[in-house]
């Protein structure tokens, strides 16, 4: 809603892939931090889950995985999220987890973006498709457990 509560952190089980790479493309798209010199992607994964890709384009200014996540229901501990019982859920600002310019650059970006793509949610074609068949919109995005390639191994 307007005050960032969230009332369903899945949006009711019922978001098909199709329309999450739908929303996907459309955020991608819209290149919210041009602005910002930073590269967003989002990538699709199944239902209501996906990747959001930040790049610097500027290599002089780079980023930082060291953040707190916007999601409510998960609290950043060291690398992992660990559950949380929020008593009013919020979509949560970043913060950046260390005191350094990457950290809180990085979280001032991400805070931009989330609110610009809030607002291109809610007026998203496949949520005005939802809303007219009944069904609970993608009008929010939960971030957790934020990381940098090569941050982790792969597991044979």
């Amino acid at each position: 809603d307007g005050e960032r509560r969230v009332l369903d952190s899945r949006v009711g089980r019922s978001l098909t892939t199709a329309e999450s790479e739908e929303l996907a493309r459309s955020l991608t798209g819209a290149r919210l931090l041009d602005d910002q010199r930073i590269d967003v992607r989002v990538a699709a994964s199944v239902g209501h889950r996906g990747v959001v890709l930040l790049h610097a384009r500027d290599p002089d200014r780079p980023l930082s995985p060291h953040l707190s996540n916007t999601d409510p229901f998960y609290e950043r501990i060291g690398s992992l999220g660990a559950a949380a019982r929020p008593v009013d859920p919020r979509i949560l600002p970043v913060a950046g987890l260390e005191g350094t310019p990457e950290a809180q650059r990085t979280a001032d970006a991400v805070n931009l973006w989330v609110t610009r793509a809030l607002d291109h949610l809610a007026g998203h074609p496949v949520n005005a498709r939802r809303a007219l068949s009944g069904r609970k919109m993608a009008n929010g995005l939960l971030l957790r457990n934020a990381g940098s390639p090569g941050a982790h191994r792969a597991v044979t």
